[in-house]
């Protein structure tokens, strides 16, 4: 019986296997891909010391739930390099993935709506191919051309560095954008009710 929070959040691996087992029945050819993102959250020592050591063995140990749903991709994203044993996760399936190429960068821009090849230059000077900026500077562009009817930016309207880029990308939300952003930015990793009912009155 569930009869907290807290029980349930104990039993999300389990309910988690059961659904994930059920979706292989009567059709086992379909593929499946799980993707887990923020994977250092079961693996923060920093922030609470060795409670996290075994919070991961349901997912990477011998006869874990990794290995044993079959016709699954296991996407895993994290922070750090992940230090598996070499039978479950091979060398050659871990990606580190850094900033964009200048070419990879330039088709990005270009794809989200960015057609001025000098501009496209200076954004990436500006973001040395960092994906989180590159965004930012899409959005704000974006921004730009919405506010300001036939107004072509420039690189000046992005900033002189990076923290610059952000400023400046908050600074042109409007008030209730920017209301929700700082009710975000305070969140923590958990939502409960409280929560949910502060945002919506913000957004109501």
């Amino acid at each position: 019986e569930i009869n907290s929070a807290q029980t349930l959040f104990n039993k999300l691996q389990y309910y988690f296997a059961i659904d994930a087992f059920s979706y292989f029945d009567g059709k086992k050819e379909a593929p499946l891909v799980v993707m887990l993102d923020g994977y250092e959250v079961f693996v923060n020592r920093l922030e609470r010391g060795d409670k996290a050591i075994g919070d991961d063995l349901w997912l990477r140990e011998e006869g874990s739930l990794l290995m044993s749903i079959p016709n699954t991709i296991w996407v895993i994203a994290g922070r750090e390099k992940l230090e598996w044993d070499k039978d479950i996760l091979p060398q050659d399936q871990t990606h580190l993935i850094g900033n964009l190429s200048e070419m990879d960068a330039s088709d990005f821009f270009k794809q989200s709506g960015v057609d001025d090849e000098e501009l496209i230059r200076g954004l990436y000077s500006l973001t040395s191919g960092t994906p989180v900026y590159m965004d930012l500077c899409v959005k704000q562009y974006k921004n730009l051309k919405a506010q300001n009817i036939g107004y072509m930016p420039c690189l000046t309207d992005f900033g002189k560095n990076t923290e610059e880029i952000a400023v400046r990308f908050l600074r042109d939300m409007t008030i209730m954008e920017q209301g929700i952003m700082h009710l975000l930015s305070c969140m923590p990793n958990t939502w409960n009710d409280y929560y949910v009912t502060e945002l919506a009155k913000k957004l109501c």
